[in-house]
């Protein structure tokens, strides 16, 4: 797969991740507060927090970079369980 393919399926997965709660489920879960998770994607804590609660929907490259975290965290917090 090239990365725009890449690009897109992590976009689907972005908005999935906030629709279902599960993001905001694997931040709370690793202790990182949205403030932390925003910076590193880009965006302020508040994009942070109206991706999660369903008021905006995740996009571009801070959504991408957002979903990628996501995943490390949640791969972080299997390993530590």
């Amino acid at each position: 797969m090239d990365r725009t393919t890449h690009d897109i399926l992590d976009l689907a997965e972005a908005v999935r991740l906030a629709r279902t709660g599960e993001a905001r489920a694997i931040r709370k879960r690793c202790g990182v507060n949205a403030s932390a998770i925003g910076a590193a994607c880009g965006v302020s804590a508040s994009a942070v927090t109206r991706w999660e609660s369903g008021d905006r929907r995740p996009t571009g490259t801070p959504a991408i970079a957002w979903v990628r975290l996501l995943r490390e965290l949640a791969k972080a917090d299997r390993r530590s369980r």
